[in-house]
């Protein structure tokens, strides 16, 4: 922030009351607010919202009352010379279903091998959040995921339900991380999908440029992750 910006902002502290001024903080208002509200605003902002709890939805992570159903799909996604990227396991649900992807090195990295003073790098994320997962159903569904962030259409719910809205649910699939990490050689990440695919193959693609991995697709049964999520079993019988 420079001197002329400082002083705009301590002089509005001033006038509006406030002693302990931090600066500007960004403030969420609507797009069809008049230009001279929202210069007040940077000034003195609304009243925050009322609290709204964010339901919980399908899309958001395995069902917390199901038991789910395992099913074998360990194989070789893609190699490179110095790390490969393998598909350890699927769990399903009757909302959607678990993938799991791991990454193998031949080597630990360069920074474990030979650290710095200090630990990590600081800044410096691990070259494996950099993963990039898509799928696509039978039905010609597709969804793609680059790293950790969010889809734009899971952003544009939230966004909607912090406006006061009532969104409806984004259209599958949907891929969101649900947890994972590692160290060193070895990484596992889980990927939440939803919904279950339709009957037929669905495809994985699989990029990591970061660790000079090629771009990889791989083919399983939508048809046998279909079938086990619907004989999920429920952990609390319906009364």
């Amino acid at each position: 922030m420079n001197r002329i910006a400082g002083w705009r902002w301590w002089l509005a502290s001033v006038l509006t009351g406030r002693r302990h001024w931090t600066g500007y903080a960004p403030v969420h208002v609507p797009a069809d607010t008049p230009r001279w509200k929202r210069w007040w605003y940077r000034v003195k902002p609304p009243p925050p919202p009322p609290h709204r709890p964010v339901p919980r939805q399908p899309w958001m992570g395995p069902p917390e009352d199901e038991m789910g159903v395992g099913l074998t799909m360990q194989r070789r996604v893609s190699a490179g010379p110095e790390a490969v990227v393998i598909l350890t396991g699927c769990v399903a649900f009757t909302a959607g279903f678990s993938l799991c992807l791991g990454i193998r090195r031949k080597e630990e990295p360069e920074w474990v091998r030979n650290p710095p003073m200090r630990g990590r790098p600081p800044g410096r994320l691990s070259d494996e959040m950099s993963l990039d997962l898509a799928v696509r159903f039978s039905d010609g569904r597709e969804a793609s995921m680059s790293g950790r962030g969010l889809s734009s259409p899971v952003l544009d719910w939230y966004r909607a339900w912090h406006d006061g809205e009532n969104p409806p649910t984004p259209p599958g699939p949907i891929i969101g991380p649900s947890s994972g990490g590692g160290g060193g050689k070895r990484w596992d990440m889980n990927y939440w999908i939803y919904p279950l695919p339709p009957d037929g193959p669905m495809t994985i693609t699989c990029k990591w440029p970061a660790g000079g991995v090629p771009d990889a697709v791989v083919e399983v049964d939508g048809s046998a992750i279909r079938r086990a999520g619907l004989s999920s079993e429920k952990l609390w019988m319906e009364e």
